[in-house]
């Protein structure tokens, strides 16, 4: 999201998540990380290239559906963990997303953490997975290693340059895809 970025970073990577029931996960006595509340998917696929729409349609609706299905109102909501990839076609998308599901006015504050681990492509959405429990168990969101200037097409948001604390007991991880797939996930301290 920084004016003077120069693209993704590939990383190498791997990473998945055991979901169970609540109930079962308390009666085996396992650590509960947290609760996937939300999760929706989204498509804004706008042509035969593999880059993400310029409006960011499809990963507000991701985001804002799993707000929805989570019942949690921006308002609520302590972090954005954005897909973040560092593009000038990718960051303008997902600003207009967040702008779109309220996120400028909640000033929920945002981040990328592939700025430490690169794009890992498919293991993408699993690690920051990862770091959104995470952040949830320490209380505080990561920054965006390197944010010096926001870029002015991504205005409007709090995008987080160091590590704040997150006072509320949700946060979102929003994912653009190639071809236009969104995903959202809202994860929730247990």
């Amino acid at each position: 999201f920084d004016a003077d970025r120069a693209g993704t970073v590939l990383g190498e990577g791997a990473a998945f998540l055991v979901l169970e029931r609540l109930s079962g996960a308390r009666a085996r006595g396992a650590t509960v990380h947290g609760i996937l509340k939300g999760w929706a998917l989204g498509s804004d696929a706008s042509s035969a290239r593999a880059a993400a729409c310029p409006f960011g349609s499809g990963l507000s609706a991701a985001s804002m559906g799993a707000l929805e299905l989570a019942g949690v109102p921006i308002e609520k909501l302590g972090w954005i963990c954005a897909h973040g990839t560092g593009t000038r076609i990718n960051d303008p998308s997902e600003a207009n997303a967040f702008r779109q599901i309220g996120a400028s006015d909640a000033g929920t504050p945002v981040s990328s953490i592939k700025p430490v681990t690169g794009h890992c492509l498919g293991a993408s959405p699993a690690l920051e997975s990862i770091v959104c429990l995470s952040a949830l168990k320490h209380q505080k969101a990561p920054p965006t290693p390197n944010l010096k200037t926001s870029d002015s097409v991504c205005d409007g948001l709090n995008f987080i340059s160091s590590a704040v604390a997150i006072d509320e007991a949700h946060v979102l991880n929003a994912n653009q895809g190639f071809f236009g797939v969104t995903s959202a996930l809202c994860f929730s301290r247990p």
